[in-house]
């Protein structure tokens, strides 16, 4: 029989830093000096933000813009920085994600993320088309930017549901549009 994993993360000492700490999920959290009235704080704090209704996650959901993602996919190591080259530099891949996170936020910057939907993808594939860029590139940056939100929606911070959408526009076909061909 297993072990049935406790719901409430455990209030902890860690030894070697002389911190509390709890394990939220596999992530931990640091709450101050151990056994601190200020890091009690934390902890209640904490367990309150846990146990909060899931109503909650939409309304979070609706605060974030198209730029925290943006950046958040640029900054994170699992995001945009795992593209690099074996000596630390800049991959073309990096490139290319910069050149589609740049049209998406001068496009949709301010806009919260969750108005994020298949009419905003086609008008940033319409800038790409307006750039001159070839119609096999325009499909593989709508990919990218697809990844982008994949990325925000498999960190909790964007509803899957935008994710789902943005799969439901169809790549380029030749002839659709003014988009020149390779």
């Amino acid at each position: 029989m297993s072990r049935r994993k406790n719901s409430i993360p455990q209030y902890r000492l860690h030894k070697s830093s002389g911190q509390a700490v709890c394990y939220v999920g596999r992530k931990e959290v640091y709450l101050g000096k151990f056994d601190s009235p200020e890091s009690r704080q934390k902890y209640a704090e904490l367990i309150a933000n846990l146990n909060r209704p899931v109503e909650d996650a939409p309304k979070a959901a609706a605060l974030v813009s198209v730029n925290e993602v943006a950046l958040f996919f640029a900054t994170h190591k699992a995001g945009l920085l795992k593209y690099l080259n074996r000596d630390g530099s800049a991959s073309a891949e990096q490139d290319c994600y910069k050149g589609v996170l740049k049209i998406l936020r001068e496009l949709f910057g301010e806009s919260p993320a969750v108005e994020f939907g298949p009419l905003a993808l086609r008008i940033c594939r319409d800038a790409m088309v307006e750039r001159a860029w070839a119609r096999s590139h325009i499909n593989k940056q709508c990919q990218r930017l697809r990844r982008v939100f994949k990325f925000a929606a498999g960190w909790e911070i964007i509803p899957g549901s935008i994710v789902q959408n943005l799969k439901t526009v169809e790549p380029l076909m030749p002839g659709d549009s003014q988009a020149r061909e390779t």
